[in-house]
């Protein structure tokens, strides 16, 4: 029982530190316990989506690049994630840092159906809806543009045997950056 109340003591203070940008705390209480950083409050909200929401750059880096980071695709029970969250708020450099970390999460409709760009477009960020629905089709047309630079590479299933070094060279950074698998992922939710 100490147990469960230490552990529940850790993760409200990881969610309000998350909400007030607190970074010292939240260093302290993932080094105390990694898997806080998945924790969720009675909405579901994480502390990465409450970070995000309040724009609080340093504490998103911290969760993100923790040893056990942050669950940048988790939901809350509205079906947001914290990329929506930051999409309502408007930053973009947080947007930005929460699409590299799950790529898939740009193309998550929440239950109203609205997209981190839908929400984006919603809250008046135009400029970020257009840079997240860019990144929304180009994840989920990647493997169908990965596939035809590798048979124009000289063998369409292997990066090891392709002719032209080049495009080789281009697929590997490619897929470094946005995993195919994760590619795959986002088309069922556009």
């Amino acid at each position: 029982m100490a147990d469960s109340a230490l552990v529940k003591a850790r993760w409200s203070a990881l969610l309000t530190a998350s909400s007030s940008g607190d970074e010292a705390t939240v260093r302290d209480v993932l080094a105390e316990d990694e898997s806080a950083a998945g924790c969720k409050d009675a909405e579901g909200w994480t502390p990465l989506m409450r970070a995000a929401a309040a724009g609080h750059k340093g504490v998103v880096n911290v969760l993100l690049t923790s040893p056990s980071p942050a669950p940048a695709g988790a939901r809350n029970r509205r079906g947001k994630t914290a990329l929506h969250a930051a999409c309502a708020a408007g930053d973009a450099a947080i947007a930005r840092a929460l699409v590299r970390a799950a790529p898939a999460a740009a193309g998550v409709a929440n239950v109203d159906g609205l997209t981190p760009a839908g929400r984006a477009a919603r809250a008046g960020h135009a400029r970020l809806a257009a840079e997240l629905a860019r990144e929304a089709t180009f994840a989920r047309r990647w493997p169908l543009w990965r596939g035809l630079l590798l048979s124009y590479a000289g063998r369409a299933d292997s990066l090891a045997d392709a002719a032209d070094g080049t495009l080789a060279a281009l697929v590997r950074r490619i897929d470094h950056v946005l995993p195919s698998a994760v590619a795959r992922e986002v088309t069922t939710y556009l």
